[in-house]
């Protein structure tokens, strides 16, 4: 019955740290309590007298009160005062606030454990400042750096941060998120841009294709398949391509670009 009890509560701390906002601790301490007293509670035999059996049962007893807490926090802070909170953070990093959106996040922090939203609330506020090693270090913290909000910001921070390292690791960064979000048309689209720069056409072209697939009203992903068609000297597919492009709603540049291949074709193909 106490091996029960302890595997419940054990269930029952992991449970809420997944689930509520701000008992990460008391759920990491209750955690390490119940498991400390699963393994008294195999080891009893081994010990003098009932110790084990009285440790593991002091360990129970420990372990509930910790998640006791745990709930007394849910209840004082919970999901709807913390969404309320980070609101209140996101509406003042969205007026310029920054004083107050930074005493918000360490009241939060406070109140509920560190957590990727606070992460990325102020990795956007040293973003809006042009700070772009504190941005990186907020997102290096980031729990699930596979995550589409992951992903999202990272990408805004590189666009923006003028340094050359800045280029080379966006196109790593499209690579990984087009593999980890194989659904998503923009990482796919990106993906095979970022390729193409890099004059890997044939890699480009694979997913510039899943692009179109899932999104064949833009024609940015038809006009880099034509041109990565036309550096690997396909014009049958090149000059397909670039028509899917005339039927949507290119801009001039555009046009011209493809004008400028069209030409190229005609005389014979792409420049050795």
């Amino acid at each position: 019955m106490l091996l029960v009890l302890l595997l419940l509560g054990l269930a029952l701390a992991i449970l809420t740290m997944f689930l509520f906002q701000g008992v990460t601790l008391f759920g990491i301490l209750s955690l390490a309590v119940l498991s400390a007293g699963i393994i008294l509670y195999f080891l009893r035999k081994k010990l003098p007298g009932k110790l084990g059996e009285m440790l593991a049962v002091l360990a129970f007893a420990a372990g509930f009160v910790l998640l006791g807490f745990g709930g007394m926090k849910v209840q004082e802070n919970g999901f709807s005062a913390y969404e309320e909170r980070l609101e209140d953070m996101k509406e003042a990093l969205q007026k310029g606030k920054f004083d107050r959106a930074m005493k918000l996040a360490e009241d939060m922090e406070e109140d509920y454990g560190e957590d990727d939203n606070l992460r990325m609330l102020r990795a956007v506020k040293e973003l809006s400042q042009g700070d772009y090693e504190s941005a990186y270090e907020e997102m290096s913290g980031f729990s699930d750096q596979h995550s589409q909000t992951y992903y999202a910001l990272m990408e805004q921070i590189y666009i923006e941060d003028p340094s050359e390292e800045s280029v080379e690791a966006i196109y790593d960064l499209y690579l990984k998120a087009a593999k980890d979000w194989p659904d998503w048309t923009h990482m796919q689209l990106y993906a095979g841009i970022s390729l193409f720069e890099q004059e890997k056409y044939g890699n480009a072209v694979y997913y510039l294709l899943r692009a179109v697939d899932q999104e064949n009203e833009d024609y940015k992903g038809y006009y880099y398949l034509g041109a990565a068609n036309y550096y690997q000297a396909d014009y049958e597919n090149c000059r397909y391509y670039f028509n899917e492009v005339l039927k949507r709603e290119a801009d001039d540049k555009t046009k011209g670009y493809i004008a400028w291949y069209m030409e190229r074709i005609e005389k014979g193909g792409k420049e050795e």
